[in-house]
């Protein structure tokens, strides 16, 4: 008996506290919801932003044609390459370390790849 009267006056305060936190609960995830939309709306916006860019750039690479801009990115390369301290030269490397080239003549190689310019650093 004196479980069951524990149990009727315990029931009301405990559903209380449940009200309570169910509450706190509800208002978090309302503001999680809020957030999430605001957070979905600016990715939308960069989205947008970043899709018009795209389409700028490539109208204006139309505009000055793709063999310009093929050209301007080899002179790119070209000139970044004068200001490094290390550049590399596929050819000469390959004729270099390849044991069954040139394999009396190494020191001929490398003078003559000097020589020619191959070699500038």
């Amino acid at each position: 008996m004196l479980i069951a009267l524990f149990t009727i006056v315990s029931t009301p305060s405990s559903v209380m506290a449940n009200d309570a936190d169910l509450n706190k609960i509800l208002e978090r995830l309302e503001r999680l919801e809020a957030e999430n939309a605001a957070l979905k709306n600016q990715v939308q916006a960069l989205v947008e932003a970043k899709a018009h860019t795209e389409t700028q750039m490539a109208s204006e690479h139309t505009a000055h044609g793709d063999h310009q801009h093929a050209v301007s990115v080899e002179e790119e390369i070209e000139r970044d390459s004068s200001d490094r301290l290390i550049t590399f030269n596929p050819e000469f490397g390959y004729d270099f370390l390849d044991a069954n080239t040139n394999i009396n003549r190494k020191q001929q190689m490398i003078l003559r790849a000097r020589q020619d310019g191959a070699l500038q650093r």
